[in-house]
């Protein structure tokens, strides 16, 4: 089908100068980097190109999302050089000062969730606190239905729950849908942040490849990790430490 629109595209014979052209052509060009990604040949340049398209073309939209493509690209490529990360940045931060500045909160949110996961700082001022975010199913920690223009705060460990605008606590409306948030603890065993990002997808049952995948690190990286989490946690086991962590809250999500 996608070559078939291809040929027709270029039958028509149309100025590839023409607005209408260029569009298709990106159109086109997105198509084919997503069938790519489906076929496990999800390369980095091939969003790179499709950014520029959408670009020449005037769409900041497209041109986020496809940045945000490449960046996911870029570090699924298996490199856990600082390098590697150093150079992901740059279209993540392309894509997150875009959706910043078109308001596009559901876009917003996974760009800072995908940098949380890659473990790559992002600019304070390009999530302020008066950033809206819709949230989504699970998407504030708390597990709570979507509620749409609730103003959260799109922080780097997911979106929480933000206090009413002259700082006071959130209204009795917003606490209906989302609940009060968890409890902090204070013990957290010495595990790190990473080994809690860990911890908690081993509670969901990934395996050490997925692990791996989601957090952008190799398998012996999360081997290591999963060493010293049974290590802190003084158990035999994933299962077990799955057990501990869900009963002790340490696989909850914190706030900032």
């Amino acid at each position: 089908m996608l070559a078939l629109a291809q040929a027709l595209v270029t039958s028509a014979a149309v100025p590839a100068t023409f607005g209408s052209r260029r569009e298709a052509d990106a159109n086109l060009a997105t198509a084919a980097a997503y069938r790519g990604r489906l076929d496990g040949r999800d390369v980095a340049a091939t969003w790179e190109a499709v950014a520029r398209q959408w670009a020449a073309v005037g769409n900041r939209y497209q041109v986020a999302r496809a940045r945000w493509r490449q960046t996911e690209a870029m570090l699924s490529a298996g490199d856990e050089a600082r390098s590697a990360r150093a150079a992901a940045r740059e279209p993540l931060l392309e894509a997150t000062r875009i959706a910043a500045e078109l308001g596009a909160g559901p876009l917003l949110r996974e760009l800072v969730e995908l940098a949380s996961r890659a473990l790559i700082t992002l600019p304070e001022d390009l999530i302020p606190d008066s950033t809206w975010v819709p949230v989504g199913p699970g998407a504030n920690g708390f597990g709570a239905p979507a509620l749409a223009g609730v103003p959260v705060i799109a922080g780097t460990r997911g979106a929480e729950v933000r206090a009413t605008e002259d700082g006071g606590a959130p209204s009795e409306l917003v606490r209906g849908f989302v609940g009060e948030p968890p409890p902090r603890r204070a013990d957290t065993f010495g595990l790190s942040a990473r080994e809690r990002e860990v911890l908690a997808l081993i509670a969901q049952g990934r395996t050490n490849r997925e692990i791996g995948e989601r957090l952008f690190i190799s398998q012996k990286t999360v081997g290591v990790h999963v060493g010293n989490i049974l290590a802190k946690l003084r158990v035999s086991g994933r299962v077990e430490a799955a057990t501990v962590a869900i009963r002790l809250g340490l696989t909850e999500r914190r706030t900032r």
